[in-house]
């Protein structure tokens, strides 16, 4: 009879594999949830920033568009590389960076030629929107100002929730690396401990096959190994009055 491969493997081997699998399924799934926690919480908070500086973000917008400055008053404290873009009703608009640092280009939030721009976007709704062919993403909001006559769209990279969300994975790559490394090592040496009734009841049952016919297995151990103990020094016993 052909023994299958996976006969070949020892019991001891088969249980480490078994709580090596089921500790790794168990790691990844606490990362993935708090990954996908963290990532909630930081897109709740640029959510919440959005929707707190867009009136203010579309005054500063207006007053930099009357006055030709392009320096606005501090009144909005934005990330660096935050864009606004207020559309009018008639079709103009007015597109601003809210910093002075160099950074990707604005996200395509409005279609349309200049002096007829349409938003494209859902009004009232914040949405993630990421550059074509790059790895850089907004978090945007457009939202109507009747005492402007107009909608604004504001938009805050999302770099810094990236950056954050990074790094944690990092870690918690190396804080489970090193906690399945522990366990595995714990695990396999509870099994192999776990198992030496089975190692020594192997050992006697060798003695009992070579010709020790008064030769008994030991009972020691959890109740499972003493109840087969037991049943094979019974059935030796019997042998031997047969």
């Amino acid at each position: 009879m052909v023994s299958k491969p996976g006969s070949r493997l020892s019991l001891r081997a088969r249980l480490l594999i078994i709580a090596l699998a089921t500790l790794i399924v168990g790691t990844l799934a606490i990362d993935f949830t708090t990954v996908t926690a963290l990532r909630s919480f930081l897109v709740a908070r640029v959510d919440s920033q959005l929707t707190s500086d867009i009136p203010l973000a579309a005054r500063e917008l207006l007053h930099s568009s009357v006055y030709g400055d392009s320096s606005f008053s501090g009144l909005v404290s934005l990330p660096q590389g935050s864009y606004g873009e207020l559309i009018f009703s008639n079709g103009t608009s007015v597109v601003g960076q809210f910093s002075n640092s160099v950074s990707e280009p604005p996200p395509n939030v409005a279609t349309g030629k200049a002096g007829d721009q349409r938003i494209d976007i859902p009004v009232g709704h914040p949405i993630t929107i990421g550059l074509p062919k790059t790895n850089y993403t907004y978090r945007v909001l457009a939202a109507r100002d009747p005492s402007l006559g107009a909608t604004m769209i504001l938009s805050i990279p999302l770099a810094s929730v990236e950056s954050t969300l990074q790094r944690l994975e990092l870690a918690e790559f190396f804080v489970s690396l090193g906690v399945v490394l522990a366990l595995g090592l714990a695990g396999a040496f509870s099994i192999r401990l776990g198992l030496k009734p089975l190692e020594r009841m192997r050992a006697q049952a060798r003695d009992i096959t070579a010709g020790d016919s008064i030769a008994r297995v030991d009972d020691e151990g959890p109740q499972e190994i003493a109840s087969l103990a037991g049943t094979l020094n019974t059935m030796l016993e019997r042998l031997q009055e047969a």
